[in-house]
């Protein structure tokens, strides 16, 4: 994620509320722009002055649930089921996953609402957010690097397993999570606007997230073609690199 993520949320906030203070558009506008300015010449959104928000315990218990049921049961009951396939769809993706189920800080549970407001969500500004932020990088990158292993290991060739990493690095690591955010942003202001859902009620959460999990789905399995379809030519290029191992 980047600035441009966080701005809009912003923006909006100043929009809604433009019926009370009678600010135009183009004020809007030189607010956001001088809201973008001021976070570029800062480099960074991080404050340490504001290293744990309020109620950080309800935080780290949503942060926590998410590591147990999302990045070690789920994958753990894969690998009993013996599907290898889905196994090696699944783990390189668990950032991707933080990022649809993040949306709007999770369900409203037993009363409790947010506990995933900053599990993956780098347009923060509390250190727990920034830790959450990496750790789920982490994981995905072991995943990410658990394919490449399981690949040239059932393959023999280094060469196979690594062609992988061309494509899944970019479709499914680097490139979807802004696309995933605005996609499910919209969505949620037009099911509160056209179709009659309460922000912040489970419903609304629920057919936001469902449809952020589809999505997730078709980038993997678009994934999937691509690789299949470009592994050769991947291939060449390694080759043509002349690069030895061992």
């Amino acid at each position: 994620m980047s600035l441009q993520e966080q701005t809009p949320h912003h923006t909006k906030a100043i929009a809604s509320s433009k019926k009370y203070t009678k600010i135009e558009d183009k004020d809007v506008q030189k607010i956001r722009d001088d809201h973008i300015t001021e976070l570029e010449d800062k480099r960074t959104i991080l404050q340490l002055s504001e290293m744990f928000p309020p109620n950080t315990p309800k935080h780290l218990f949503g942060i926590t649930l998410y590591v147990v049921v999302f990045v070690l049961i789920i994958p753990y009951m894969i690998m009993r089921s013996g599907r290898d396939e889905l196994l090696l769809a699944y783990v390189p993706n668990v950032d991707m996953i933080a990022t649809v189920l993040g949306y709007h800080g999770g369900p409203t549970v037993f009363g409790v609402n947010d506990m995933w407001q900053f599990l993956y969500n780098p347009s923060n500004f509390s250190l727990i957010g920034f830790i959450s932020v990496n750790m789920m990088n982490y994981f995905a990158l072991l995943g990410a690097t658990f394919l490449v292993a399981h690949t040239t290991y059932k393959t023999r060739s280094w060469k196979i397993g690594w062609s992988a990493a061309f494509i899944f690095l970019i479709i499914t690591y680097l490139a979807p999570g802004n696309i995933i955010v605005i996609i499910q942003e919209k969505l949620g202001v037009y099911l509160e606007q056209s179709a009659g859902f309460g922000e912040k009620t489970n419903s609304h959460y629920a057919v936001v997230v469902g449809f952020g999990l589809l999505l997730v789905v078709a980038i993997i399995l678009f994934e999937a073609m691509v690789i299949r379809v470009s592994k050769p030519y991947i291939l060449k290029l390694i080759n043509a690199m002349n690069i030895r191992v061992g």
